[in-house]
């Protein structure tokens, strides 16, 4: 991305300004005063807008530092700048009375109504946090020994998502966390332990109610032995009355039927004799006779028999114990019964709440299963991002160990950036605390490990470094070194803001072009 035009209409002290800036090196020169802090203010403003905040501390509110100083309700401006090799003209107006923010598109002559997305999409994913932490070194953010390193461990440490697709995994982490804490207070309605307390009061019903039904079988057994029974006769239905059939009546009696047989026995036994002989004849005749008259006399002893069997036994209790026994045990039938039903009833709740209990138990099942799958993605977040860490340190330290290496001649060539985002110079024979350096050369160092970032981030596509009054502590030898060194680096565009000109001396000493502006 290059920043081609500024066109400040009414920021701060400028108005009706235009800077053309070119690729390469731009150098921004003015005296104090002259309107170079708020020439930067201004791409910043274009690019994310100007905030406001509620602190009386003028230099915190941003919109108030950069209000107008004259004519405050025309408070606006317009930036050029090419990326993907479209140009772009982006429009802002920050007055109170109504903001506005247009982006046309000048390839193609239209306005263009950008979302978020596609906004970021267009200045290569920038945030104005990133922006402020890579691409622009400012001499007040140099601060010698803890400030300094807080510094460099705070830049690294928020920008260090940004590589995975400008993740926020911290921001990531806290609201699955916060997701998580919303199951669990769920959980905890749920009131599961209750529930439990109140199905193990049940615990004993069905042994109880076991127990009682025993307790009626024992008293129907002891009811037996006086003859009590305590089962409801159900009462049949009667049996419609079947119609008589005529009887005929018989022209002999059973007996006279009998005298009969045994005539005709006789007369067979008779023609028998006449052929077999008058002995066999009689003896056939004369057991015949007997038999038949057996056959039918044993039945009437068998009736005789069946009449004695069913005489009644004498009972053996009298009436009035039985009647005694049968309300005693008709009592204690109905007490039990009186307990049955109402544990009977008991059991009807009992089997209410369980099913509630396991209604509960599967409500809790799943959301702990949601608890866990959000275990599963932080772990993984928490992998992924200490593994883009690790790679991310390593392209840090091979690029700020390149970069050092040009801006101090050699003298040092390789940094190292751990996982707690300590700084070393990482010598041969020892690690060097970035608090043991020289303020001039920590300023290298904190100036390569920033420009690794930038270029480890923005890796597809080469963006603009602001170096406002950044080397006011570099002595000339320094200064030669570092600027040689951001040639080499071929950023697509370096902005030097600065009071002096020693830079444009030195730039002209190695014979490298620049553009130059002036501010007065």
């Amino acid at each position: 991305m290059l920043i081609d035009e500024l066109m400040i209409d009414n920021f701060g002290k400028l108005n009706n300004t235009d800077i053309k800036l070119e690729p390469g090196f731009n150098v921004i020169y003015g005296e104090n005063e002259s309107g170079k802090s708020t020439a930067f203010g201004f791409i910043k403003a274009m690019l994310f807008g100007v905030n406001r905040s509620r602190s009386r501390n003028i230099a915190a509110d941003e919109y108030t530092f950069y209000e107008p100083w004259v004519n405050k309700n025309f408070y606006e401006g317009k930036m050029r700048i090419k990326t993907g090799g479209t140009t772009y003209r982006i429009e802002r107006v920050f007055s109170k009375n109504g903001r506005e923010f247009h982006l046309i598109d000048e390839e193609e002559g239209k306005e263009i109504y950008p979302d978020g997305a596609l906004y970021k999409k267009i200045i290569q994913e920038l945030s104005e946090d990133t922006f402020s932490n890579t691409l622009w070194i400012s001499q007040n953010k140099y601060n010698i020994g803890d400030g300094l390193v807080g510094e460099i461990k705070n830049y690294v440490s928020n920008i260090n998502g940004s590589k995975a697709m400008d993740m926020d995994v911290k921001k990531a982490i806290a609201e699955l966390k916060k997701e998580k804490k919303v199951f669990e207070k769920k959980i905890a309605a749920l009131e599961i332990a209750r529930t439990e307390d109140e199905l193990q009061r049940y615990g004993a019903l069905d042994a109880s109610i076991i127990k009682l039904k025993n307790q009626l079988k024992d008293i129907e057994n002891q009811a037996k032995e006086y003859g009590i029974t305590f089962e409801e006769k159900i009462a049949e239905p009667k049996k419609e009355p079947e119609e008589k059939k005529e009887e005929k009546e018989e022209p002999f009696d059973s007996t006279t039927k009998a005298w009969i047989i045994v005539a005709f026995i006789w007369f067979l036994s008779i023609i028998f004799m006449f052929f077999a002989g008058v002995g066999v004849g009689l003896v056939t005749g004369i057991l015949t006779s007997f038999a038949f008259m057996i056959y039918r006399i044993l039945p009437q002893f068998r009736k005789e028999e069946e009449k004695e069997e069913e005489k009644p036994e004498e009972p053996k209790y009298d009436e009035a114990t039985v009647e005694n026994k049968r309300r005693e045990y008709t009592r204690a039938r109905d007490k039990i019964n009186w307990s049955l039903d109402a544990l009977y009833d008991k059991r009807n709740t009992y089997l209410e709440l369980k099913e509630r209990y396991e209604k509960l138990k599967r409500k809790k099942a799943q959301y702990n299963e949601e608890i866990r799958a959000i275990n599963v993605a932080i772990k993984t977040i928490e992998e992924l991002s200490n593994d883009i860490q690790s790679d991310f340190g390593s392209d840090i330290n091979e690029l700020a160990s390149e970069y050092i290496s040009y801006f101090t001649g050699g003298k040092y060539s390789n940094i190292t950036v751990d996982e707690d985002f300590n700084v070393f110079l990482n010598e041969r024979d020892k690690l060097i605390k970035i608090e043991q350096l020289s303020s001039g050369t920590a300023r290298q160092v904190y100036l390569a490990v920033r420009l690794a970032v930038a270029r480890v981030l923005f890796n597809e596509e080469k963006m603009p470094i602001f170096l406002d009054e950044s080397f006011a502590m570099y002595d000339d030898t320094r200064l030669t070194n570092t600027l040689r060194g951001l040639m080499r680096i071929s950023a697509s565009q370096v902005v030097i803001f600065t009071c002096v000109k020693r830079e444009m001396h030195i730039l002209d000493e190695l014979g490298i072009r620049y553009n130059k502006i002036v501010l007065r």
